[in-house]
């Protein structure tokens, strides 16, 4: 189904699912960067290095400038992680610095615009009116568009085997303070010993995810610079996964072409990078014939 000529074809089943309330969305720095103008991880890592007053000839500062230096491959995103920077960030700095200086980096302007926000909470809400909604920012922009806004981080993360367990945003990632002076909990997945830490060593971003897998279909939609990375059918009703037949991951990526990532996990290629605009959001109201 397209709802904009050129635009990208989503696939009926995602858009029954939504309609159904059986969407996770996954939201990258895209959502908070395409209205809020927000930095992406890069664009954060710079923003710290200023705010730290890092050294010229810093090992972070060098990499930074290294990782600008690197020609563009669409799909692939930057070959020097970002998470090396802050890593290099926290053997100069205290942790805590690095962390406080993140979180004034993501503080936002007055007036600051939340509308990219309020569309992808109205299509993360279900029938019920509950929200699944994942994001790996670290800022408060969903929590500012509806203060009601029931929310999660580590490492208090909900099961998501249990759906009346998993209503509101979680923080996969971690969040920051509400004063935005530091990380809430002391917790960011941050640099290269963090997301070991959350995926390898304790591993409860992995549990999570992994949690999801079971029992839901998959699917995925992408914002011209990584928004909304994954969307996962969150049924109630766990699939047998033997016999159960578990379709393929939908992406939508910049260019004509399927990047390297998403013909890797086997997604369907859309051609067009997914923009949700007034048109599009119809798909909000369940039942809507299309």
């Amino acid at each position: 189904m397209r709802f904009l000529p050129g635009g990208p074809a989503l696939p009926d089943d995602l858009l029954t699912a939504r309609d159904q309330g059986q969407v996770i969305f996954f939201c990258g720095a895209g959502v908070s960067r395409a209205k809020a103008n927000l930095p992406d991880f890069y664009g954060l890592a710079d923003l710290v290095v200023e705010d730290l007053h890092v050294a010229p000839d810093s090992p972070a500062r060098r990499l930074i400038v290294a990782a600008k230096s690197q020609e563009h491959i669409a799909g692939v995103g930057g070959l020097l992680p970002a998470d090396r920077i802050f890593a290099l960030l926290e053997r100069e700095f205290l942790v805590a610095d690095v962390r406080a200086a993140v979180a004034r980096a993501l503080r936002p302007i007055a007036g600051v615009d939340l509308s990219a926000h309020r569309t992808v909470l109205d299509l993360a809400r279900d029938p019920s009116g509950a929200t699944h909604l994942v994001t790996t920012n670290f800022d408060l922009l969903f929590e500012a568009c509806d203060p009601a806004l029931q929310r999660r981080s580590p490492p208090h993360l909900p099961d998501p085997r249990r759906p009346r367990d998993f209503n509101g945003v979680i923080h996969l990632h971690g969040r920051v303070t509400d004063t935005y002076d530091g990380a809430y909990d002391e917790e960011f997945v941050l640099s290269s010993a963090d997301f070991g830490r959350a995926y390898l060593a304790e591993g409860w971003a992995t549990q999570f995810i992994r949690g999801l897998l079971p029992t839901t279909r998959q699917s995925n939609t992408c914002w011209r610079r990584s928004v909304a990375q994954t969307a996962r059918p969150a049924g109630s009703t766990p699939c047998n996964r033997e016999t159960a037949p578990r379709p393929k991951p939908f992406g939508v990526t910049e260019g004509s072409k399927p990047s390297p990532t998403t013909g890797q996990v086997g997604m369907s290629h859309s051609g067009r990078p997914l923009r949700l605009g007034r048109r599009e959001r119809e798909i909000r109201r369940p039942g809507k014939p299309r």
